[in-house]
């Protein structure tokens, strides 16, 4: 995928800039050859000092951002979306906008959102380290799709999917990396995880040797960030289960079981606690 052609001239927002999916990405996207600038907007003044200092233009303006933009990334949590929607909607025409954000549907999007080109990302934590396995979802049919593969190919590997995948994406590689973490806690080996992850994600329509390829990377991935980051199993799993978010559901549907059924049991339960995040937006 040649990110310079996609990329080349576009002024891209990243908005909500001053988060860890959102400064990696600014920081990522200041480094592409013949880029047309990057503007990381946030509330954390401090993390936006230290972007600009970095090189990074920055602001606290999200609509002055957005209307000097030709691509605008939406970075923010998922309660905080509708407040950010309601005040850039009526700038974003004509605008290509990528969501990062866990459980905000396309439907709301291009609705909030008329005349822009609406694309759906999910990374997870091993962005940090190069390695994120991202879907990516849209309805547009004029390259958006690439564009937004080519931005988010900075953290990792990226997936087209269908949008009726996402929650279990989110279940299975966003959610998954703690859930991995759990199992090996509970010695659950490696040669069980798999095939948890795998049926997980056949079940929503992936083949089974994308599953088996996605269930793999998703473990190696974790294994690394584990290494690197040095953290014991407790931090690593409090780093991505936020609360009421997709991976708290699937660890209380897990409880104290020590198999593999319970393994399963999380997959099912963050994906349908995606799809009811996701019903909050209708």
């Amino acid at each position: 995928m040649d990110k310079k052609n996609l990329l080349a001239g576009k002024r891209i927002a990243v908005i909500g800039g001053s988060g860890n999916v959102g400064s990696l990405l600014a920081k990522k996207l200041a480094q592409v050859e013949g880029i047309g600038g990057v503007v990381a907007t946030g509330r954390d003044a401090q993390k936006l000092h230290t972007l600009s200092q970095e090189g990074i233009e920055t602001s606290t303006d999200n609509v002055q951002a957005v209307q000097e933009a030709d691509i605008v990334l939406l970075c923010v949590k998922p309660q905080q979306m509708k407040g950010v929607v309601a005040q850039i909607g009526a700038h974003a025409q004509g605008k290509i906008v990528v969501s990062v954000a866990a459980g905000v549907p396309l439907e709301y999007l291009e609705r909030e959102l008329a005349g822009a080109a609406v694309v759906r990302c999910m990374p997870n934590l091993c962005a940090s380290i190069g390695m994120s396995q991202t879907a990516v979802a849209t309805n547009s049919k004029n390259g958006e799709g690439a564009i937004a593969r080519a931005m988010l190919s900075l953290l990792g590997k990226t997936y087209e999917v269908e949008e009726k995948q996402v929650a279990v994406w989110t279940s299975v590689c966003a959610s998954g990396p703690a859930f991995l973490v759990r199992a090996a806690v509970r010695n659950i080996r490696d040669e069980h995880m798999l095939p948890c992850m795998e049926d997980a994600l056949c079940r929503e329509g992936f083949g089974k040797s994308e599953a088996a390829q996605i269930a793999r990377d998703v473990l190696s991935s974790t294994k690394r960030l584990m290494e690197e980051r040095e953290w014991g199993a407790a931090e690593f799993v409090k780093k991505v289960a936020s609360r009421k978010g997709t991976t708290r559901a699937g660890l209380k549907a897990w409880g104290r079981k020590f198999d593999e059924e319970g393994l399963s049991s999380a997959f099912e339960a963050a994906k349908l606690r995606a799809q009811e995040i996701e019903r909050g937006f209708a």
